[in-house]
């Protein structure tokens, strides 16, 4: 009866509450339990409706390893209710009791049918047709289904998960914000996942690491900070230098089909090595923390050094031709065509716009502030050739001094009354990550091996700023917001240093930069008064002794690449202008009635040979009558012209006596005829300025 009924289901409850708290050594004993419970209801002994009460009061919906030790029973006495014994009730008391524990929610339809043999399960549980129907297509699809593999063996789906790992190891960008130590456990385990992942879908290491610098290339032009990028250099510092050197040289090498044979022989299309800046930038990250190898690097890229050397001599000997050609007259003869004439324009213009992976590795390396491998790359190239002829090393190299300056151009643009300016930064040719050589080392950025710093003051600047001038020679002619900018810092230097007698002192390194590269910079210029003025507003506070010191080296300069060139390109187009220098010009001759103002063009950038040229035309004396007009070409002068001019009459008066040029006359003991015409012509010139 049901008195009878309670008191035994709470002794078995008891006892089954004693087998479930022994833990793994009553487990065979509690599976016997259930199996007895199970038997009683199959035999008839205990009803269905008591047996589930009974299942009811157990924690099974809460304990998933007791809903599978429970299928476990099911699937043994069901083996042997409906295959060993066939009769007819005790099937129908099995899935009865199946049928129950699955309305009652006690044990889900899934765990029943994955647990139960197929025949044995019951049809209100799932249908025995269908159920058979799906596992023999399994077994079908299971034997003749081919893996999807690709031609390494790797499981294709593997790279797509790896995508998705790799982009949130790339982007550990939690809501809320994460701390430190729960970022620092997502990356260890996101590292774990992808190691694991190589493992179990059998992709290659080497094709990972190229897929996590293809990500860190993309995060590195996304963001400015490193911090974003960081867990992908902790996934790339785990792979030994020489692994990611390799991949490194894949991605950088030109993959080029091979040569058929027979019927399949047909022309192959050589391709040419990739260059993309940011590529570029990704390996020279890696070469700066010591992930890639750069020596080992170097011998892969192209071209090699031999044909860099061959396309330099080339350069240089048609750039001898063309100074040649400009000092050279012209009687007429048409041995030389328009194309040859236009030579040297070309090869310069081919060596400035080339984007060999060699030119950009180093630019890169420069853009990263990697001093120490830049300075490397720079020195071996200059072994055979000028790197900064190239428009790649050359623009990293102006936008690295224009990141030096820019602390000291800041403080230059407050003292104006106009609004602030844009940073220098606006006018980087390309990207720029200079902040990443600072927070990879600690050093003070002095040394040549270090990385180069911003500075406080314009003093502490000088030696960084030299050491990227030497690389960079003059030729930051280029740039004019560069040049513009480093005569505005100096200028603000030279206001503030202390004056004696209203003169400034500068030092020996502050004067060799002006002369070696700033001044020369300028001549390579054309015509601009703006920065003319600005030369001079600089060489104004100096004394009378530095800036012709100053004028002295600037023009020793003019035997320096394209520096000559100019210098003839000046005299020969002073020399056309003053021959069509007359006493009263008329308006309808241009050249002639707009002298002065050909003439100032000149002085603008080269006021030296445009001097040395009218001097000598002076002293010659073929005409006295137009030393007068000569002084009226120089009114529109600025006024650094007329100093260069105080310079080259010092110099000239300066000059040896020789056989050709006496102070006075051997016939009739007078003074010679230059000297007189260079003294008419000096007080001519004074009385006019």
């Amino acid at each position: 009866d049901v008195s009878e009924w309670s008191a035994d289901m709470k002794s078995k409850l008891s006892v089954f509450s004693e087998l479930d708290s022994g833990g793994a050594p009553k487990a065979d004993d509690l599976q016997l339990f259930l199996g007895e419970v199970v038997w009683s209801v199959i035999r008839g002994d205990l009803s269905v409706s008591r047996a589930v009460e009974f299942f009811s009061q157990l924690p099974l919906a809460s304990k998933e390893p007791l809903q599978r030790l429970l299928a476990d029973v099911l699937w043994l006495v069901g083996f042997a209710a409906t295959e060993m014994m066939p009769e007819r009730n005790m099937r129908e008391e099995f899935y009865a009791l199946c049928k129950c524990l699955e309305k009652e929610a006690l044990l889900p339809w899934t765990t029943l049918a994955l647990a139960l043999e197929t025949e044995s399960v019951p049809p209100a549980v799932c249908s025995v047709a269908m159920l058979k129907k799906k596992h023999n297509q399994a077994k079908t699809k299971a034997r003749y289904t081919i893996t999807r593999y690709n031609v390494l063996r790797e499981h294709t789906e593997g790279y797509a998960k790896l995508t998705f790992l790799l982009d949130r190891l790339s982007n550990l960008a939690f809501e809320p914000e994460a701390t430190a130590s729960q970022m620092d456990e997502s990356k260890a385990c996101l590292r774990q996942d992808i190691i694991r992942l190589i493992g179990f879908d059998h992709l290659c290491p080497n094709r990972m690491l190229s897929m996590s610098m293809d990500m860190y290339e993309r995060w590195l032009l996304l963001n400015r900070s490193r911090p974003l990028s960081q867990p992908l250099v902790s996934l790339m510092r785990s792979v030994p230098a020489k692994r990611l050197t390799e991949v490194a040289v894949f991605q950088l090498m030109a993959h080029n089909p091979a040569a058929g044979a027979g019927r399949d022989l047909r022309p192959v299309q050589h391709q040419q090595p990739p260059s993309r800046p940011s590529q570029f930038l990704t390996v020279a990250t890696l070469i700066m923390a010591g992930f890639v190898d750069m020596d080992v690097l170097w011998c892969y890229l192209d071209p090699a050094d031999s044909v860099l050397r061959q396309a330099h001599a080339d350069l240089m000997t048609k750039y001898e031709d063309e100074v040649a050609s400009v000092s050279r007259i012209d009687l007429g003869s048409g041995s030389t065509s328009s194309k040859d004439r236009n030579s040297f324009g070309r090869a310069f213009q081919t060596f400035n716009k080339v984007g060999h992976q060699k030119f950009r590795l180093t630019a890169a390396l420069i853009s990263v502030n990697a001093w120490r491998h830049a300075q490397r790359a720079l020195l071996h190239l200059q072994g055979f050739c000028k790197p900064c002829l190239n428009h790649h090393i050359r623009s990293a190299l102006c936008d690295l001094l224009k990141w030096l300056i820019m602390p000291h151009l800041s403080a230059a643009d407050k003292k104006s009354p106009q609004q602030s300016r844009p940073t220098l930064e606006t006018t980087f040719s390309c990207t720029r990550r200079f902040e990443f050589g600072i927070d990879s080392n600690d050093s003070d950025g002095v040394d040549g091996d270090a990385p180069l710093r911003q500075t406080a003051t314009f003093e502490q600047s000088v030696p960084q700023l030299r050491q990227v001038l030497d690389h960079l020679e003059y030729f930051l002619h280029t740039d004019i917001y560069l040049l513009v900018s480093l005569w505005r810092v100096l200028l603000v230097y030279v206001q503030g240093r202390e004056k004696v007698n209203g003169v400034a002192q500068l030092d020996d390194a502050i004067v060799a930069m002006i002369y070696r590269h700033l001044l020369p910079a300028a001549s390579l210029v054309p015509h601009n008064p703006q920065l003319s003025d600005l030369m001079w507003s600089v060489m104004q506070h100096l004394s009378v002794f530095q800036r012709f010191l100053i004028y002295s080296c600037w023009e020793t300069m003019y035997d320096g690449f394209l520096l000559k060139l100019v210098y003839e390109k000046t005299k020969a187009a002073t020399k056309q202008i003053l021959k069509r220098v007359v006493s009263n010009a008329e308006r309808r001759d241009l050249i002639a009635h707009q002298s002065h103002f050909h003439i100032c063009k000149l002085c603008h950038s080269n006021p030296i040979p445009t001097i040395e040229t009218m001097l000598r035309d002076v002293e010659i004396g073929f005409n006295v009558n137009m030393i007068q007009p000569y002084v009226e070409c120089t009114q529109r002068c600025p006024e650094m012209t007329a100093d260069v001019m105080s310079f080259m009459l010092t110099r000239n008066c300066a000059k040896p006596v020789s056989g050709s040029r006496t102070f006075l006359n051997q016939a009739d003991a007078t003074l010679s005829p230059w000297l007189v015409n260079l003294a008419e012509f000096v007080g001519r010139f004074y009385k006019k300025h």
